[in-house]
């Protein structure tokens, strides 16, 4: 039985090395099913403009319309095969962003985390998402839009998407 779970899982990898398109919107029914089934790896992006101590700079956040209707920080799921500072990267660049991770923060520049076990993602409300927090810093400077804007700690927006200010607070909270 585990030669078969390791074969399909290499058939997984496979397939999102392999195929165009890879990472990109699946049916929204498929996409519930995955995330229902077991715990998914999401890396959320704290982008500073301090990322030494002492702490306390400004936070670049994207807002999200539709469903979300909230700012969040920006990030998202893992990859089968990436690794979470490709992922980072990747969610940046979505963006038009270039970041680099801050490694000498935290543990290889995590500097939290948390867990939701009842994320919207999944069917009936069942996701289970961990998210790992990377401080972050931009390569290139990052032109502001209505969406995507750098926020001080006392000027931050009041509607976050489901949990985010806990990414904020992580970040704050940094020694």
């Amino acid at each position: 039985m585990k030669i078969i779970w390791i074969l399909i899982q290499r058939l997984f990898i496979w397939v999102r090395r392999t195929l165009p398109g890879r990472g990109k919107p699946v049916a929204p029914e498929a996409f519930s099913g995955y995330v229902a089934l077991c715990p998914h790896t999401v890396v959320e992006l704290i982008i500073a403009d301090k990322t030494e101590a002492p702490f306390g700079g400004k936070l670049l956040l994207h807002y999200r319309g539709g469903t979300w209707n909230a700012w969040h920080t920006i990030g998202g799921f893992v990859f089968a095969g990436e690794s979470m500072y490709e992922a980072c990267r990747r969610h940046a660049a979505d963006l038009g962003i270039e970041i680099e991770v801050v490694k000498s923060v935290g543990q290889g520049g995590i500097i939290g985390w948390r867990e939701d076990i009842t994320h919207p993602y999944g069917w009936d409300n069942n996701g289970h998402l961990v998210h790992h927090y990377f401080l972050c810093r931009v390569v290139y400077p990052v032109i502001e839009t209505i969406e995507l804007q750098w926020f001080a700690g006392s000027k931050e927006p009041r509607n976050f998407a489901r949990g985010h200010e806990e990414h904020i607070k992580a970040y704050y909270n940094l020694e």
